[in-house]
C-alpha cells in the first residue's frame, strides 16, 4: 500500500493522525521538564529514546492509516451492499407493480367479458321476445284475416242464397201474376 495514495484518499483520517502524532511528540519532548538542552547535550540514550518514540509514532500512524483504510473499505463495501439491496428491492417493487398491473388488467378484462356476456344475453333474449311478439302478431293477423275471409264468404254465400231465394220468390210471383193464356203458351 502506498502511503501517499492513502493520504490522498483519506484526508480527514490523515489530518487526525498528524494531530495525534504532534501531540504525542509534544508530550514526549515536553515531559523532560523545564530543562533546556541543546542538541549537543543530549545523550545517546535520549536520542535513542526520541528515535524509538518517533519510530513508534510512525508505526502508530501507519497502523492508524491501515485501520482507516480498512474502515473506509468496509464502509464502501457496506455502501455497495446497501446499494445492491436497494436495487434488488426496487426491482422487486417494480416487478410487483407490473404484476399488479397485469392482475388488474386481467380483472378488468374478465369484468368486461362478463358484462358483455350479460349484455349479449339480454340482447338475444330481447330479440327472441321481439321475434315471438312478431310471430304472435302475424298469427293474430292471419287468424283475423282468415276469420274475415270466412265471414265474408259466409256473408256472400248467405247473400247468394238470399238472391236465389228472392229469384225463386219473384219467379213464383211472376208465374202467379201471369195470365193463364201466357202460362199455357208461354
Amino acid at each position: 500500500m502506498n502511503i501517499g495514495e492513502t493520504i490522498a484518499e483519506h484526508p480527514k483520517t490523515t489530518a487526525a493522525i498528524v494531530i495525534v502524532g504532534v501531540l504525542v511528540l509534544y508530550l514526549l519532548f515536553a515531559g523532560g521538564g523545564t530543562q533546556a538542552t541543546s542538541g549537543s547535550d543530549m545523550t545517546s540514550t535520549e536520542v535513542q529514546a526520541a528515535t524509538d518514540a518517533y519510530t513508534a509514532q510512525l508505526q502508530a500512524q501507519t497502523q492508524t492509516a491501515q485501520y482507516g483504510a480498512a474502515l473506509q473499505s468496509q464502509q464502501e463495501g457496506d455502501a455497495a451492499q446497501l446499494a445492491q439491496t436497494q436495487v434488488a428491492a426496487q426491482v422487486t417493487s417494480e416487478a410487483n407493480n407490473l404484476q399488479a398491473g397485469v392482475d388488474m388488467a386481467t380483472i378488468n378484462a374478465q369484468e368486461q367479458d362478463t358484462a358483455l356476456q350479460y349484455t349479449l344475453g339480454a340482447q338475444v333474449q330481447e330479440a327472441g321476445l321481439a321475434a315471438q311478439t312478431q310471430q304472435d302478431q302475424i298469427a293474430a293477423n292471419t287468424t283475423i284475416q282468415t276469420t274475415q275471409t270466412v265471414a265474408n264468404a259466409l256473408v256472400q254465400q248467405s247473400q247468394q242464397q238470399a238472391n236465389v231465394a228472392m229469384a225463386g220468390i219473384q219467379a213464383q210471383q211472376a208465374v202467379a201474376t201471369q195470365s193463364w193464356f201466357s202460362k199455357i203458351f208461354g
